[in-house]
């Protein structure tokens, strides 16, 4: 995908990051069997990156970790929900994972967060920090129109 323009980057951004909104991240293994988790700390970074985390026990292993560890392409459903379709505000954002860090500097600043946040059990649970690349956007309903018009 070409760079977005500045505008519809602040745009998409402001959308992407902030709450209250679902982001469902979509993948698949290399059979196709798919996987959908709610990965609300997903954020889009200034560079059009996405970049989130992701937690597992022993008791309970990542179904994505493992999904995009074999298969790098995965789509993020942002949606708003309303009384009926017409009022939903969402997009379909298609991307590739282009870094999985298991270990390192990012990976450990974001445990860091977590612990502050909600202790060190739960941030003994992130095991990744997932980078990905945007290759397209479509609205979640989508008769045509730009990305745009579905935020």
């Amino acid at each position: 995908m070409n760079k977005i323009n500045k505008i519809a980057l602040t745009k998409l951004r402001g959308f992407f990051n902030n709450p209250p909104q679902d982001i469902i991240v979509c993948t698949a293994n290399t059979a196709g069997e798919p996987n959908v988790a709610l990965m609300n700390s997903s954020r889009i970074l200034e560079n059009q990156d996405i970049e989130f985390e992701i937690s597992e026990t022993v008791s309970s292993p990542s179904i994505t970790f493992r999904n995009i560890q074999a298969n790098k392409y995965i789509t993020f459903m942002v949606v708003k929900s309303g009384k009926n379709s017409k009022e939903y505000q969402g997009i379909r954002i298609y991307a590739k994972v282009i870094q999985i860090h298991t270990t390192g500097e990012k990976l450990v600043k974001m445990q860091n967060l977590i612990k502050e946040k909600f202790g060190e059990e739960k941030a003994n649970e992130i095991v990744a920090t997932v980078v990905c690349q945007i290759k397209k956007i479509r609205p979640l309903i989508d008769r045509g129109q730009s990305w745009e018009h579905g935020i």
